[in-house]
């Protein structure tokens, strides 16, 4: 006996229809707007060109799944806490040293010298990843698990710098700064007026203040609401940050940052003035 094609052909008509059922209410999440929070059903059945019945299923069964809520005082929908959820989810992915990992070997590629991930931990700047130079400078301080103060190197001083007014001069209050070399940055005054330097040029330009005859270069990491949470830097032996390679240096590690910063959400325009 011939056997029918028809249920194959049946189960492929409503697998169509349901990925173009999700598609619409894909569409509906993708109305709202920052200007446009509350949308009523008239509003979204005449952007989708979509009848007011099939308006209305869509929006019951997203909003049975918490995606949208119907707010009784207007009749109007507005996005559910169901997404808000699923956002912050999203944002708890975004981990610092998985997002930078690419940027922290490419920057080694470009510069050739060791590249470090630091963020902030206590009154120090914590080291949680690092790519060994083709220079094989080794500041052991700096080894992943590695601590330094905020007064010295090139990613504790960008940390610093980045910290509100009222938690830099805080921070002054209560800490005695190591002196490591005879540049190191111990007095309240050369700190306060190394912040407002790193803040205006956007990165940190580090010299012997770590180690004699070593420079370093670091610049911030943002995250999508533009707080600083991370800096990455280079560090490499002084005569290869001389005036020839200097500018090329900051700027790949300038680049790098902002490449890691657009990865953890952060808009590049909406901070421009920061």
């Amino acid at each position: 006996m011939a056997t029918s094609t028809y249920p194959n052909s049946k189960r492929t008509a409503v697998g169509a229809v349901g990925v173009r059922s999700v598609e619409r209410a894909l569409k509906i999440l993708q109305a709202y707007s920052s200007d446009e929070l509350e949308l009523s059903l008239s509003d979204l059945g005449r952007r989708l060109e979509l009848s007011p019945s099939t308006t209305h299923r869509l929006l019951s069964t997203l909003q049975r799944q918490g995606f949208i809520e119907h707010i009784e005082s207007n009749g109007k929908y507005r996005l559910g806490l169901m997404l808000f959820k699923l956002g912050s989810l999203v944002q708890q992915g975004m981990n610092l040293r998985r997002q930078s990992e690419l940027s922290l070997r490419r920057l080694m590629r470009r510069t050739s010298e060791t590249s470090y991930l630091c963020v902030m931990d206590g009154d120090e700047a914590l080291c949680i990843d690092r790519v060994e130079g083709a220079q094989q400078v080794r500041v052991l301080a700096l080894d992943v698990g590695g601590r330094l103060p905020l007064n010295c190197g090139g990613a504790p001083r960008v940390l610093l710098a980045f910290m509100s007014d009222e938690q830099t001069e805080a921070y002054l209050k209560r800490r005695a700064f190591p002196r490591f070399t005879a540049y190191s940055l111990t007095q309240p005054d050369q700190i306060r007026q190394d912040i407002h330097q790193t803040r205006r040029q956007g990165y940190t330009y580090s010299v012997e203040d770590v180690i004699e005859s070593v420079a370093a270069v670091g610049a911030p990491i943002r995250d999508h609401t533009g707080q600083v949470i991370g800096a990455i830097s280079i560090a490499g032996l002084l005569q290869h940050f001389d005036e020839d390679n200097r500018d090329g240096l900051i700027q790949a590690v300038r680049e790098e940052a902002e490449a890691i910063s657009i990865n953890m959400g952060w808009e590049a325009s909406a901070d421009a003035s920061s």
